[in-house]
């Protein structure tokens, strides 16, 4: 049975983990029973979930589509996620042995809740600041070493639309083979795509039906899982070391937003 790999991966310095395995914080506990998030060192992030380089005090996203652990401040993470996901929505549609597929010009889009949040961290103090317009009220506060700052992060847009999906998804005239309902199966359960629900009824009807046939469209939705996990971690405190991550750098907001792929089955038929 192959074990899921946790969502986020925290690397903590020695401070930070004496804090987390001393039950300093009780606003993690649910996540780490859950194993959505682990602690881990540099060395166990490296060998075990293949982290390249791993930072401490840094907070690591798996990314879904690919299984590769990202740093959550990287400024083209939406990018990497939609690229990803593309990437695997197009060799499902191969696996159903699409004669071609295209992408409407036309999206739906909605943004995620707009969370404003900048944090600064310091040894022996933490730096809060609350922005609302233009309005920018600073207060600062004496807290013990190696204390965290908690906050609500607003994620801006990052040239999400700029990114061309249409070469990642759309297919060419073909004649293709479609592979077994099992094998798409077992594809799209180990490729991040269990919860596109587009997907799992075209594979039950594959079932039951043994052939795909006529014309079809496919609604996907992009970067909810990111948006999702992004808000996950809001609530909790959390440290970033100013000497190697300045949030106010990373100021995002996701916004999600759903494509619809227009699938031939079987093209020009010969008579």
């Amino acid at each position: 049975m192959q074990i899921e790999k946790p969502q986020l991966v925290i690397v903590p310095d020695e401070d930070y983990e004496y804090g987390l395995t001393h039950h300093a914080y009780p606003e993690y506990e649910n996540e780490l029973r859950s194993k959505n998030l682990v602690v881990l060192s540099k060395e166990d992030a490296s060998s075990k979930y293949g982290i390249t380089n791993p930072v401490e005090n840094k907070i690591y996203i798996r990314n879904p589509y690919d299984g590769i652990y990202l740093d959550l401040a990287s400024e083209n993470l939406d990018v990497l996620f939609m690229e990803k996901k593309a990437i695997q929505i197009r060799e499902v549609l191969i696996m159903f042995g699409v004669y071609s597929a295209t992408l409407e010009s036309t999206f739906k889009e909605s943004t995620n809740k707009d969370l404003q949040f900048n944090v600064g961290y310091q040894r022996g103090s933490t730096i809060q600041e609350n922005q609302e317009g233009e309005n920018n009220n600073r207060k600062k506060e004496s807290t013990p070493k190696g204390a965290l700052v908690s906050g609500e992060a607003a994620f801006n847009s990052n040239s999400q639309h700029e990114l061309n999906l249409g070469t990642k998804i759309e297919l060419k005239p073909f004649r293709r083979q479609a592979k077994t309902p099992k094998e798409i199966r077992q594809y799209i359960n180990t490729h991040g795509l269990g919860e596109e629900c587009s997907l799992i009824a075209w594979l039950e009807r594959y079932e039951r039906d043994k052939i795909m046939t006529g014309a079809e469209s496919l609604e996907v939705s992009f970067l909810e899982d990111l948006a999702k996990a992004r808000n996950g971690v809001l609530h909790l405190k959390f440290l970033q070391d100013e000497a190697s991550f300045n949030i106010n750098n990373h100021r995002k907001q996701t916004h999600t937003f759903t494509k619809i792929i227009n699938v031939d089955f079987n093209g020009p038929q010969d008579y």
